[in-house]
């Protein structure tokens, strides 16, 4: 600690408001969370890469791209938290300038790309539900939603570090007021990095990033949502008859899951920013650094990729349980009321909400005489 002119003890005590061991507690527990993210958003690559029938879905590529971008923040931030920092300027850090600035850049990178991938997931629903997009104008539209959040990323990170404005920041290095801390108030100190005009201005934008990014999602997924209920309403009317209902468990079953996972990916997004977002705005109000706001942001934050995973992981076990559904189902109910005509058919496109994926027609047979509803699938792939 020789090598800085204010003495260790002096910046946790009057810039952070932290004791040592609250310190060490805000570095270690990143690295168990980020750990977690990191298996989370690995797994997920892993499983897609693997396949090359998941890596032809447009649904698992953007999950793909969503983890690579949760990996550069799981990994390079939260799990190296203060390693990179440079030495002896804090806890555990063995770093220098030069690693400080790679955390920054590459972290920063993940950081900015995960919630718009966020959007462009809820986009890609969107267009599939509400709109009826086609795979062809899909995969033509589907460059755009890996473009805009690494291109995001990149000109975020590399104009904060052509500003000089990664510095270390409690757990790790990010952007930042200034290094060595209180610099500015120190004629003997040289400020190496940062720069007080700079570091709220990237502030501002990353809380402005997430929180449109909230909006965005919430407001998509609930108008596939809505979508896919009007179309099922529409419906109602080939089965209105008593037994319908609860013999072809189908009633409401895709606006349920686009509402469920409308709320997953939304609640997630919430969860992981909502306390780092505090953090940041606090900093910009020039309010104290709370130490259960950092605590909270160290479970929290690091867990988009663990997250995910669940979700992911969530999402393949319904796809394989529907894959082992009989193609073909009988269902014996009740007669239905006379209608005039023996049959009543009906055809609808119907997706897979839990990949995205056009799996099959669906063609609901009304049968007078029998009184059976039979419903056959043919596949359309």
């Amino acid at each position: 600690m020789s090598s800085f002119p204010v003495s260790y003890s002096d910046i946790l005590i009057k810039v952070y408001g932290f004791t040592i061991p609250q310190l060490k507690v805000l570095i270690i527990l990143p690295k168990i969370t980020g750990t977690m993210s990191t298996i989370g958003s690995s797994y997920i690559i892993y499983d897609v890469a693997k396949s090359l029938t998941k890596r032809e879905n447009p649904f698992n590529r953007i999950m793909l791209g969503m983890s690579i971008a949760d990996l550069f923040s799981s990994f390079f931030v939260y799990f190296l938290s203060s390693w990179p920092i440079p030495k002896g300027y804090n806890i555990y850090a063995a770093g220098n300038i030069r690693t400080c600035d790679a955390q920054g850049f590459l972290g920063h990178i993940g950081l900015i790309s995960n919630p718009l991938y966020n959007c462009s997931l809820a986009t890609f629903l969107l267009l599939i539900f509400k709109f009826g997009w086609s795979d062809e104008r899909i995969k033509a539209m589907e460059k755009w939603f890996h473009i805009v959040p690494w291109i995001s990323g990149i000109v975020y990170s590399s104009i904060a570090l052509a500003l000089k404005t990664f510095v270390p920041v409690v757990q790790f290095c990010g952007i930042g007021r200034e290094y060595p801390l209180t610099c500015s108030d120190l004629n003997d100190v040289e400020c190496v990095r940062g720069g007080r005009g700079h570091y709220e201005g990237f502030f501002i934008s990353i809380i402005v990033i997430v929180f449109s990014s909230i909006v965005y999602v919430i407001a998509v997924v609930f108008a596939a949502y809505r979508a896919v209920l009007k179309r099922e309403k529409q419906m109602d009317k080939y089965t209105t008859y008593k037994a319908s209902v609860s013999e072809v468990k189908k009633k409401r079953k895709y606006s349920k899951k686009i509402m469920t996972q409308g709320i997953f990916y939304s609640v997630t997004l919430v969860v992981v920013w909502i306390f780092l977002a505090m953090a940041m705005s606090f900093v910009i109000a020039g309010k104290g650094l709370y130490f259960v706001t950092f605590f909270l942001v160290g479970i929290f934050a690091p867990l988009q990729g663990f997250f995910n995973m669940l979700i992911y992981i969530q999402g393949q076990m319904r796809e394989k349980k529907s894959v082992k559904k009989t193609k073909t189902a009988k269902i014996l109910g009740k007669s239905a009321p006379e209608r005039g005509d023996d049959e009543i058919h009906v055809s609808f496109r119907n997706t897979n909400i839990d990949s995205g994926e056009h799996l099959e027609e669906e063609k609901i047979e009304i049968e007078k005489e029998p009184g059976n509803i039979i419903i056959e699938r043919n596949n359309v792939n």
